[in-house]
């Protein structure tokens, strides 16, 4: 791993090193001495010499310089030579290099973050843990028993649970700046109430929160080397997260995905709910009336999205972008796309509302048709005002359609095949136009008597009761799947 001129400083800290610090960045990887005509300074490596071959002050003519960039450190101690400095170098880089190979390691155990942290007990030297965002403690320093910090360190300690009297703390920065939360780069901040320091970062999956970091300043002085080793820890931290398959672990976004594609977990409901996403919950699809709209497109607008006032579980799937929020926030949710977006270029699908998470593909489904209702015109398009539709087009998919038909179509169309009448025709419109024999010889454009002569033949011929209406809406929703198939019904009745 790189170093910083911090973390040299720390580690050569027995020999009281004198600072002069400007930048510190962890950039360094590797050591050379400073040649007398050096010609130019590499960011890659600290370098080292005798300061009196750029140090005019006499004071220091017999230090050891170490510089690097802008940054600069001076040792003084006596019978210290650059010799030693570039071996105490050389063993820092083996330590910290080590203790990074061996996170990665760790990291594909299964109990890797109880194992990171106990790897990094001697490297921060001050007590740290990994919790969630409900605030379960995933792993503690062990170096660090639960009498040796303070009252709440035992309390999280010995419940697993952080302290409630740490909720509700203001987030404030070592500037004085006060944050809504923790940021993703390791950084230190204080507690106003007790002025204890702490170094703590947010660990993310999909723009989400999922777990934090936290390291709290003790015994010792905190210095800009222990963020900079945090950063090194929470980016193995991070993939941990990644690979991890346990669902209260994982972002909800993630979840949401996983769900999509057909999975099955073993979820809380409280775990994709709260935070605002109460049932009964929607599905919404967000999707272009054009064509392969580009992915980092539709991901950009999924990251605004999730950030909208209206709660929401949003992922970029196949060719949508598919949010998951409460119906009681639907208007507002719409509001606020329709400010991020050229509503003449969208569709946007509504599912029914629902309650149960396992379902998901099905909600998804509901809230396509309802887009593929649109004729690829932009708007907001509900499946409610489509149930009927998305009823015919669920049962016509499926290979038991022709088994659902009520046995009339058949019979009717093989004795108009046989005698040339047209009784299939005649009890459609008469079911349509809800047994009107009025409406239903207009539409036809036949005789009143000729209709009421057709359909007393029709009763003898099915042999079914149309005073039934449960008889009638059987009748009906068949003679749907008929049409939604192209003829269904002779195909039956060639079976």
């Amino acid at each position: 791993m790189k170093l910083s001129m911090w973390i040299l400083a720390k580690w050569l800290e027995k020999y009281d090193p004198h600072l002069l610090i400007e930048d510190g960045a962890a950039t360094i990887s590797g050591v050379r001495f400073i040649k007398e005509d050096q010609p130019v300074f590499h960011r890659d490596y600290v370098y080292v010499g005798h300061a009196a071959e750029a140090i005019s002050d006499p004071n220091f003519h017999s230090a050891v310089m170490l510089a690097h960039g802008h940054d600069f450190m001076l040792i003084t101690e006596a019978n210290t030579d650059a010799e030693i400095i570039i071996n105490e170098i050389l063993a820092a880089f083996e330590y910290y290099n080590v203790w990074e190979a061996k996170l990665w390691e760790a990291s594909a155990l299964e109990d890797a973050m109880q194992q990171m942290i106990e790897l990094s007990d001697d490297v921060f030297d001050h007590p740290s843990r990994i919790i969630d965002m409900d605030g379960r403690v995933l792993a503690i320093s062990k170096k660090f028993g639960p009498n040796d910090v303070d009252e709440r360190w035992k309390k999280t300690y010995e419940s697993g649970v952080v302290d409630l009297t740490n909720v509700g703390t203001p987030v404030i920065t070592m500037e004085g700046e006060y944050l809504q939360e923790w940021e993703e780069i390791p950084r230190r901040y204080y507690t106003e109430e007790r002025g204890v320091n702490y170094i703590a970062a947010t660990i993310q999956s999909d723009n989400e929160n999922i777990a934090a970091f936290f390291v709290q300043e003790h015994r010792t002085t905190f210095t800009p080397s222990h963020c900079q080793l945090a950063v090194v820890f929470c980016e193995v931290l991070k993939t941990v997260f990644r690979n991890t398959e346990n669902s209260a672990l994982r972002s909800k976004s993630s979840i949401l995905m996983d769900l999509l594609e057909g999975g099955n977990f073993d979820i809380l409901p409280e775990r994709l709910t709260g935070d605002g996403i109460t049932a009964p919950l929607l599905l919404l699809s967000v999707r272009s009336i054009r064509d392969n709209t580009p992915r980092i497109r539709k991901g950009s607008m999924m990251i605004m999205i999730q950030e909208f006032k209206t709660a929401n579980i949003s992922v970029v799937y196949q060719e949508d972008i598919v949010c998951v929020i409460s119906r009681s926030g639907l208007d507002v949710f719409i509001r606020e796309l329709m400010r991020i977006v050229n509503p003449q270029y969208y569709m946007i699908g509504i599912s029914l509302p629902f309650e149960g998470w396992d379902d998901i593909p099905v909600r998804y489904s509901q809230a396509g048709f309802a887009i593929g209702s649109s004729g690829r015109v932009s708007g907001v398009y509900d499946c409610k005002d489509y149930a009927f539709e998305y009823l015919i087009s669920t049962i016509s998919n499926q290979n038991i359609s022709l088994q659902l038909q009520h046995p009339a179509l058949i019979t009717l169309e093989m004795y108009d095949r046989e005698h040339n009448t047209d009784f299939y025709e005649t009890l459609r419109y008469y079911i349509a136009n809800e047994r009107s024999h009025a409406e239903t010889s207009k539409a036809m454009g036949i005789h009143r008597n000729t209709l009421m002569y057709r359909i007393k033949r029709i009763c003898e011929i099915i042999d079914s009761d149309l005073e039934d209406p449960d008889e009638r809406a059987f009748i009906s929703l068949s003679y749907k799947i008929s049409e939604r198939r192209g003829g269904a019904a002779i195909q039956a009745g060639a079976l």
